[in-house]
């Protein structure tokens, strides 16, 4: 198997304890994965 190389906007992340409370890593915001339907796909 071939590791998949990616560009991500968004990081969506269940671990909310550990890593949520950073905010941002390099500038890109960390979000939930409730915050991202609320974000990019409102209605759901």
């Amino acid at each position: 198997m071939k590791p998949v190389e990616a560009k991500v906007d968004v990081p969506v992340i269940g671990n909310i304890r550990h890593i949520r409370p950073l905010g941002r890593f390099q500038g890109i915001e960390i979000i939930s994965p409730r915050e991202f339907l609320d974000k990019y796909l409102p209605g759901i």
